[in-house]
């Protein structure tokens, strides 16, 4: 995977580690919110967009969501898109349209093994 560069203003939002879901949207501004098994806590989601220069990464952590805990990415403040979500080896698991205003969700419970497939990083 190429090196990576945050944009905007993702680069003040403090990381919460599992507590409440924070987001700063409106506008042209969304959130993705992506579950994932529970192997991946603690661990860094990446998404990318067209732009070969453009990666964001966010932590996963277990989330208390609807009286359970899941572990799930989430990207609280993301520019309205399409963002295309990277497993381990950096190829596309799947995409995410994000609309301004709004939150965006995927689960990826069931692609937990396409998308850890390194699971030595």
């Amino acid at each position: 995977m190429s090196a990576h560069h945050d944009h905007g203003p993702l680069e003040s939002i403090g990381h919460v580690h599992g507590g409440a879901m924070v987001l700063d949207i409106g506008g042209s501004v969304g959130a993705l919110h992506v579950l994932v098994g529970d192997g991946w806590v603690g661990r860094e989601l990446f998404l990318a967009t067209d732009d070969p220069s453009y990666s964001v990464h966010t932590g996963v952590w277990l989330r208390h969501v609807d009286g359970e805990h899941v572990a799930s990415a989430l990207f609280a403040a993301l520019d309205a898109g399409t963002y295309r979500v990277l497993g381990d080896d950096g190829a596309t698991v799947t995409t995410a349209r994000v609309a301004g205003g709004e939150v965006a969700e995927i689960d990826l419970t069931a692609l937990d093994d396409a998308v850890r497939a390194d699971t030595a990083r």
